[in-house]
């Protein structure tokens, strides 16, 4: 073997190369030993997952701390991925602060450090690192911060950042603006519309939103009817609120059958 094929990048390359993961971690071993952060990330990667070794935090934590001390971006967010996993989210929130002074390019750590901030209750920092992310043309930040607007019951904005990410394809986002939509006066059609998108894309939990879409406006039978596909996927809610809305009909036949001239 020549000694450029000794070299860490030719370990490394051979690493990314093999659908061996068991082999891979030898390669990545023999590349981080060369010094290479990637390798050594790739390495606390490994042990993080636990599928071709035994799954240890600790040890994934001591590779992602040598990758980070050589400034490697993605270790320093890794390592606080671990920290917030673990609730330690003092520690967590410094090292996504550190992982987004310095990685300019990713908008992953500017979603963690702002979903942190959230955890913790502080509310303000989290708007301000979503909208950043946001201003970057993450999808997932403008779903994200329209969670958070939701939550603390600001619904205009709530409904402009997941129309946004709606408007560019995220389903869960489109789900959660149907959902939302539901109980504001007048826009009946226009929830159904966007929860019919996340259902035709594969969003399953959105068969129950359009249950309640029609439960709210007292359609009980065809409220059943989408409780009841959910049920057939497994959906385990689907269950109660059927025997919920079947209840209602029951009691009101005539509320449980009347026809309303708005069709959806």
């Amino acid at each position: 073997m020549s000694q450029q094929n000794n070299s860490p990048e030719y370990f490394l390359n051979l690493a990314r190369l093999t659908a061996d993961q068991t082999v891979a971690l030898e390669y990545y071993l023999k590349a981080a030993e060369g010094g290479l952060t990637q390798a050594m990330t790739a390495v606390g990667n490994i042990y993080l997952e636990g599928e071709v070794v035994t799954r240890d935090v600790d040890e994934a934590l001591n590779w992602f701390k040598k990758a980070a001390a050589l400034g490697n971006p993605t270790a320093i967010n890794n390592i606080g991925y671990i920290y917030e996993q673990r609730d330690e989210n003092k520690l967590a929130l410094e090292w996504y602060v550190k992982a987004v002074e310095i990685d300019k390019d990713s908008t992953l750590p500017l979603r963690n450090l702002a979903f942190t901030y959230a955890k913790v209750g502080e509310v303000d920092k989290a708007i301000e690192f979503y909208k950043k992310a946001v201003e970057r043309g993450d999808i997932e930040a403008m779903n994200a911060l329209g969670d958070l607007y939701f939550d603390n019951e600001n619904f205009i904005e709530a409904e402009d950042y997941y129309k946004q990410a709606a408007k560019l394809g995220h389903v869960e986002a489109m789900a959660n603006l149907g959902r939302m939509l539901i109980y504001g006066n007048d826009f009946i059609s226009e929830s159904y519309h966007w929860l019919k998108k996340a259902i035709d894309k594969g969003y399953d939990y959105a068969l129950m939103y359009m249950g309640d879409l029609f439960e709210e406006n007292m359609k009980y039978r065809k409220a059943i009817r989408w409780y009841k596909r959910a049920q057939a996927i497994g959906i385990p809610e689907a269950k109660q609120k059927i025997r919920e809305v079947d209840s209602l009909i029951k009691k009101n036949e005539n509320v449980g059958c009347k026809l309303y001239v708005n069709s959806i």
